[in-house]
């Protein structure tokens, strides 16, 4: 297997593959919790606007109405889709490997769940049907059930929520909030544990590729680097030219920055140390002061 051929099996595990696509849900998560915080502002924000409620300033009502199913369709909009993105996340890590069937059942559970239901009906409904009516209950914004089961969807799609919806006049978007960011949680838990299991093998495998990967990277410096050092008219900028593919940037760094040449060939010993050349750093040190006659 030569270098190239093992950095793509690295590259193809599922450790690094779940790395970037950890960027991916957090950036769903970020909107997520923007949106929230959002929706929990405005909730507070208005709710002095409860004593509108029986004042003749209707505008005052509207306002609070429209701000607060706007943030609301926004905040469940994002939290629909954080779900949506990390089970697509771990299918296109996992793919068909044995552990794909319970992580589509952690998905299927959670959207049997009364949060998710009345999160998604609500917004569906919103998205599709109508703008449902806000009422005030003990001084916080509720959606009215009453409003909402005009939809004829719940009954098929949401069933669970339906039982809250003929249960209770309003849906309480706090409670609500509350109630979702606590099975989400609960919900990347479980997913965290399969990962937890799974990245412990691949990190095991993950490390022996990077051992033999490393072995590698030392040999082909050390024959190169002995290769050049063997010849009798070697100098700096062809044994330098010829390890600067091999060396890592970390060790090349202080050899391109070195003030002159003895800091120079005192950088390449400590870069030929470090990957294990067993060579004589004096050879190292009269490559590169000996007299250039191509300088």
């Amino acid at each position: 297997m030569d270098q190239f051929t093992m950095l793509e099996k690295m590259n193809s595990s599922p450790e690094f593959l779940l790395a970037g696509k950890a960027v991916r849900i957090k950036s769903s998560l970020d909107a997520f919790n923007l949106n929230t915080n959002r929706l929990l502002t405005t909730l507070h924000a208005y709710r002095l606007v409860g004593e509108a409620f029986i004042a003749p300033d209707g505008k005052r009502i509207a306002l609070a109405h429209v701000e607060v199913l706007r943030h609301f369709f926004n905040y469940a909009t994002s939290a629909i889709s954080i779900v949506d993105h990390l089970v697509a996340t771990w299918e296109e890590v996992y793919g068909d490997r044995e552990k794909k069937p319970a992580l589509l059942e952690y998905r299927s559970e959670f959207r049997k769940t009364e949060s998710y239901q009345l999160t998604e009906g609500i917004r569906e409904y919103m998205f599709h049907y109508d703008m449902p009516a806000i009422i005030m209950g003990n001084g916080a914004f509720a959606v009215s059930s009453a409003s909402l089961l005009k939809w004829s969807k719940w009954q098929k799609h949401y069933k669970t929520a339906y039982k809250c919806l003929k249960s209770f006049p309003g849906i309480h978007l706090h409670i609500l909030n509350h109630n979702y960011r606590t099975d989400l949680r609960k919900l990347f838990e479980k997913y965290a544990a399969e990962d937890e299991v799974c990245l412990k093998h691949e990190y095991e495998i993950r490390f022996q590729l990077t051992k033999e990967f490393n072995a590698m990277v030392t040999e082909r410096v050390s024959s190169v680097a002995l290769s050049m050092l063997n010849r009798p008219n070697c100098n700096w900028r062809d044994l330098e030219m010829n390890l600067s593919a091999h060396i890592g940037a970390e060790l090349w760094k202080p050899i391109a920055e070195a003030p002159n040449l003895a800091a120079r060939a005192e950088a390449m010993i400590e870069a030929l140390r470090v990957n294990e050349v067993l060579c004589e750093p004096n050879r190292v040190r009269e490559v590169y002061l000996m007299v250039d006659t191509n300088a």
